[in-house]
């Protein structure tokens, strides 16, 4: 269960969170640690990134912009916690628990942390019209019958492994700003210059979202699901929305109904096609001309 409130601020293209993440021992193996992934600090480095050679210039078109995370504060069941950060790219947190946790016992793990947005046109970062904060938080590492799970962010192919959880998010932004997100949207509230919008994600493996204070939105109803396009070019994010609805009808009908009550196609500042997220999917804009 994954509670997560967080604030962007476009001027300094940072994200202000705090975090809540009860964690249940599903092993049958005592714990004396657990992990966490720290995506954004794999952009931290130009030496180590998560592009091939060849696209750096098209990830990077201002040249090389670091992203990152910074944890400031961490309470295990209300008690400041002893925590490592390492890996490949300082990418893995390694927290040290005081007491082993038992199978099927659960724990209450609280976080602080800072996370700085590259200008990158890949999944995580800003552009000249989105922000994408999408693999931007620590996610708890799997623990399987290999033990613990603490691959790095690989440049081929989708490196992501994570457990399947609840999501209450709260994102604020300046109320100019549109939100498309994983999950359901539980209310948008007005704050002086800033808007408060709630979310709730269940069952989902991940947690995603863009903003933009250049979205448009559409809508069509398929089955039970509703299909939303958040686009900033004209005609052609209806033409998205179509295909979109299209298609997911007639998935429901050859592989089984979708199951979640939201589903958002996103035109993003990115360059490789289209990524997918729960209930997401981000399209390169280039798509959209």
């Amino acid at each position: 269960e994954y509670e997560i409130q967080v604030e962007l601020n476009p001027d300094t293209k940072t994200l202000k969170c705090t975090q809540k993440v009860e964690y249940i021992n599903r092993s049958e193996d005592y714990l004396t640690h657990l992990y966490f992934h720290l995506y954004p600090n794999s952009y931290r480095y130009e030496n180590k990134p998560v592009f091939e050679k060849n696209d750096m210039e098209l990830a990077y078109p201002r040249g090389f912009s670091p992203g990152m995370l910074e944890i400031d504060n961490v309470l295990i069941d209300g008690k400041p916690a002893d925590f490592v950060v390492g890996g490949y790219s300082e990418n893995v947190l390694m927290l040290i628990l005081q007491s082993s946790l038992a199978p099927g016992e659960k724990t209450l793990i609280e976080m602080d942390y800072r996370v700085l947005l590259p200008y990158c046109m890949g999944r995580f970062g800003y552009g000249d019209n989105t922000y994408k904060a999408v693999n931007w938080y620590p996610v708890a590492c799997v623990y399987d019958e290999n033990g613990w799970n603490l691959d790095p962010y690989y440049i081929i192919g989708d490196p992501f492994y994570s457990e399947t959880a609840n999501y209450h998010v709260r994102i604020k932004a300046p109320d100019n700003y549109v939100i498309a997100a994983t999950g359901n949207i539980r209310s948008k509230k007005k704050e002086n210059d800033q808007l408060l919008w709630e979310f709730d994600a269940p069952a989902v493996r991940d947690f995603g979202w863009l903003a933009s204070n250049r979205f448009e939105t559409a809508s069509q109803r398929i089955g039970k699901t509703t299909v939303t396009s958040y686009y900033f070019t004209e005609d052609a994010g209806l033409k998205a929305l179509d295909y979109a609805a299209h298609a997911l009808a007639f998935f429901n009908e050859a592989f089984g109904e979708y199951p979640y009550p939201r589903f958002n196609i996103v035109e993003s500042d990115f360059y490789i096609g289209g990524m997918e997220y729960p209930n997401l999917i981000m399209l390169d804009h280039s798509l959209y001309k």
